[in-house]
């Protein structure tokens, strides 16, 4: 990573939680204060002027990194279990390729071992909620508890400096109301261009063939692209782990780079030029 990300990252996520400042942080705090303290002291602070490039991503659900480089995110989703991680940290070391691992705190829990290794690699961790509900059926002091009890999770299990100020919403349902929540808890939403659907498997339709499809068909300068770790039910067949060297090896023989999301908070995110 470029030192100038990684002084900004280290500013930003040195603070246990931040708070965005301004209207968000206004209509939130007397929501915030109801909730039960956490397990651990957390230590807040306001966002300052060096925080720009997180603050510049608030009010957004960050679909698309707003850029017209030939850049490509590539991110996975943990919930179930760790089935494909060794391939996909071996085939992300051969390519030099960065990615962000967005995890739930339940699978931080079940698998401290797999937080140690991405963080151990070089990897982002991203916040995906505890458990993964569904948000819209929870209360707004339930879905602060989610983000909340995960941040903690990931911070048990090891995750240190790899830790983001990046959440990702379940089933990538959001709303801007929620959007704002997260905001000012200090994380930035991070969603995705595509997901490859790999995390259907074969009993749903999906092949290694159709899952690189999905994410050549997505290529566009700053396209997200989201993959899955492990299988649901207990597998070990992960379409995204078999299909990773296809799709890295086609991606940059396009000419696109594989850029670390990190990278966005050292710099203020902006829209493309004409825009």
């Amino acid at each position: 990573m470029e030192p100038r990300c990684q002084a900004a990252l280290r500013r930003v996520v040195s603070r246990r939680m931040l708070l965005a400042s301004g209207a968000q942080y206004t209509a939130l705090r007397a929501v915030v204060s109801e909730v039960p303290p956490p397990l651990t002291p957390v230590a807040s602070s306001g966002v300052t002027a060096g925080d720009a490039g997180l603050v510049s991503l608030f009010g957004s659900e960050n679909r698309v990194i707003r850029t017209r480089e030939r850049v490509v995110a590539v991110t996975f989703n943990a919930a179930w279990n760790d089935a494909g991680l060794d391939r996909i940290l071996g085939e992300l070391a051969r390519q030099h390729a960065p990615a962000t691992f967005f995890l739930t705190g339940d699978f931080a829990y079940r698998y401290p071992q797999a937080v140690k290794r991405i963080a151990a690699a070089g990897h982002g961790l991203g916040n995906h909620s505890y458990n993964h509900p569904y948000f819209k059926d929870l209360t707004v002091p339930g879905r602060i508890r989610q983000v909340r009890a995960a941040e903690r999770a990931l911070r048990a299990a090891g995750a240190g400096r790899a830790l983001t100020p990046f959440f990702r919403f379940p089933y990538s349902e959001t709303t801007p109301a929620q959007i704002g929540e997260v905001n000012a808890l200090g994380f930035a939403d991070i969603e995705f261009t595509t997901d490859t659907n790999g995390w259907k498997g074969t009993e749903g339709g999906m092949t290694v063939a159709r899952a690189r499809r999905r994410a050549l068909d997505a290529l566009r300068p700053g396209a997200i692209l989201q993959m899955h770790v492990g299988a649901s039910g207990g597998g070990t067949d992960v379409i995204d782990a078999e299909a990773l060297p296809g799709i890295l090896d086609a991606v940059i023989s396009r000419g696109f780079r594989i850029t670390d999301l990190r990278t966005l908070l050292a710099r203020p995110s902006r829209p493309p030029a004409g825009r």
